[in-house]
């Protein structure tokens, strides 16, 4: 099955799935000759040249098909980890403000590295290939 890929107005790849029925009375050409806006180029590709996984699906580009741009997914691995690390943040801060009220001072350094953590976590993503960003957030 053909696919239509073409970078849309906003930076991002846009992919058009022509239904069985226009295929009835429409090529994959025309369809695209319809249905992408005009003065965007597009190519025709085969279903299977579509990524599969979409955790960086904010970081595709065309480049002879789609690939995965490296500075986009590591934007988009560090907005992931920074909503994650709210919550995370919060449990956090509950648990130094009790170890200091009951003046425990293990759990309360705990409680510090893991702040520290925390805070320094989106500075992983650094200098590391879509792959490793892929391990990074899934193992939030």
């Amino acid at each position: 099955m053909k696919r239509i890929i073409y970078t849309n107005q906003e930076g991002g790849v846009s992919v058009i799935i022509p239904s069985a029925e226009a295929l009835q009375s429409m090529t994959v050409e025309q369809i695209a000759l319809k249905d992408v806006p005009n003065g965007l180029s597009y190519q025709i590709v085969e279903e299977e040249e579509i990524p599969t996984d979409r955790t960086f699906r904010g970081a595709w580009v065309l480049d002879n098909g789609i690939k995965e741009d490296n500075a986009k997914a590591t934007d988009i691995a560090k907005n992931k980890i920074r909503t994650w690390r709210e919550d995370e943040f919060k449990k956090n801060d509950i648990i130094l403000q009790n170890a200091i009220v009951d003046d425990n001072q293990e759990i309360r350094v705990k409680a510090v590295e893991r702040r520290n953590y925390l805070r320094d976590k989106p500075a992983e993503c650094d200098n590391k290939s879509v792959d490793e960003l892929k391990v990074i957030i899934k193992n939030l």
